[in-house]
């Protein structure tokens, strides 16, 4: 591989480095929590488990519930630095090149920041992994470093991220080697379809059905197959539907939009619905879990509450079953807030010159903040409320009856989620002095 192209793809061009750094602080967080919560899991793994099993299925479903709000980190760090790379690599394409070549300093490139970001993410992971060993289970907490992982998980961690990186960057790569000149002059995305709005209703009833279907007669690891094939088709199908609603709501008030605001936001996520719904679809699961989570923790909390069969270890399950519900859905947020405050960065770094040029005609910085802020409610508006519609739906009862029984619960799930969006709407406006210092120098950006 030529030495002197690999530099060329590092050097950070008009970007700055941020075009390096926002993907390894992606990297940084994926590794970060990917080590944190396998440390939880072989916690839970660890505990003295009854017949069925319940610490086994809670910590498994802990690793299966985390895994789409990672993977969407990881995919959103990869593809940050995409429009630059592509524009580098499909220039050497037109010139020539061939695809090995382009494939080989594509995977270079990312490996590396990856590689960077993975080391700091498992270096704040040795150092915050004391504070794991304060969470209790079963009412006890244990020694820091009984909370540290085994060097082979940890490497087998961090081998996963790479792959997945490298997975991601071989796949967005097929685009520049078969089309270069459209990736060049930044072809308009095609937008989503109505044909996978109704796949993904279709895959969203077959998930609904196997849920329906897995009972105490499936055993312990037929229960845990069957929920894991359930929530992997619902997830699946949720982006399927996301963008198109999402799509649908944009192209309704764009025609209702009176003010310039929600002109620029409903046109941001019609251009590409699918990369606004990307970075807030891990909303939508983690709404989708915590919301029968809450109403069942409520329901037994009642059971609890007037039986005289429930003992002491019941309670200590259902005391540890809500602190890992917790601890799913605080660090789901916190990933889907790290993603779209990184996308939301490199999203105004990617079309700064469209940001002079408004600022230029008299558009503010604050309009354009709001019309962000608007862009990104709409998607986030699409998962959170129409998951939490669909769960409760298909919990109505016990969501009436926690409700009814025992209010705080539910108190508490509507709670987790408003302080979830808030942390999404925080990272949006963390990124604005990005978008100050873009407006402060236009030079840089025509």
């Amino acid at each position: 591989m030529n030495i002197g192209l690999f530099r060329m793809l590092l050097r950070p061009s008009r970007l700055g480095m941020n075009a390096v750094l926002l993907p390894a602080a992606g990297f940084t967080v994926v590794t970060t929590v990917t080590l944190g919560t396998m440390s939880i899991v072989l916690r839970l793994w660890a505990v003295p488990d009854n017949a069925f099993r319940a610490y086994a299925l809670l910590g498994g479903a802990l690793m299966v519930f985390l895994v789409v709000p990672l993977v969407s980190l990881v995919n959103a760090a990869t593809r940050l630095s995409t429009r630059r790379r592509d524009d580098r690599l499909s220039t050497l394409r037109l010139l020539g090149a061939s695809s090995g070549l382009l494939r080989r300093l594509g995977i270079a490139e990312m490996a590396t920041i990856a590689a960077l970001g993975i080391l700091a993410g498992t270096l704040v992971y040795f150092a915050t992994a004391p504070l794991l060993a304060l969470i209790p289970l079963q009412g006890k907490t244990v020694l820091p470093g009984d909370a540290w992982l085994p060097w082979q998980a940890i490497l087998g961690v961090t081998a996963l991220v790479e792959l997945l990186v490298v997975a991601i960057v071989v796949s967005g790569l097929r685009r520049v080697e078969v089309s270069p000149l459209e990736v060049r002059i930044h072809a308009t995305p095609r937008g989503a379809r109505v044909r996978e709005l109704l796949v993904g209703i279709g895959v969203i009833i077959v998930g609904l059905v196997v849920m329906q279907l897995v009972g105490q007669n499936w055993g312990a690891t037929g229960i845990a197959i069957g929920y894991v094939i359930a929530l992997s088709a619902i997830m699946t199908a949720m982006n399927l539907t996301g963008p198109v609603l999402t799509s649908w709501i944009a192209w309704l008030r764009l025609r209702s939009a009176t003010r310039l605001e929600h002109i620029l936001a409903s046109r941001s996520v019609l251009e590409d619905p699918k990369a606004a719904w990307r970075q807030v679809g891990p909303v939508g699961i983690a709404t989708f879990i915590v919301v029968p989570a809450g109403s069942v923790l409520g329901y037994l909390n009642t059971i609890a509450m007037n039986s005289d069969a429930v003992g002491s270890a019941e309670l200590m399950l259902f005391a540890d079953f809500r602190t890992a519900a917790v601890i799913a859905t605080v660090t789901a947020f916190l990933i889907v807030g790290c993603s779209v405050g990184i996308t939301q960065a490199a999203e105004i770094l990617d079309r700064r010159a469209t940001y002079v040029a408004l600022n230029r005609i008299g558009v503010s910085g604050d309009l354009m903040q709001s019309a962000r802020r608007r862009a990104v409610w709409i998607p986030l508006s699409v998962a959170a409320i129409g998951a939490a519609a669909l769960s409760t739906a298909l919990m109505f009862m016990v969501v009436v009856i926690s409700l009814a029984s025992s209010p705080l619960f539910i108190l508490g799930v509507v709670l987790l989620l408003v302080l979830g969006v808030l942390f999404v709407f925080a990272a949006v406006q963390a990124t604005r002095p990005v978008l100050t210092r873009v407006l402060a120098s236009p030079e840089q950006s025509l």
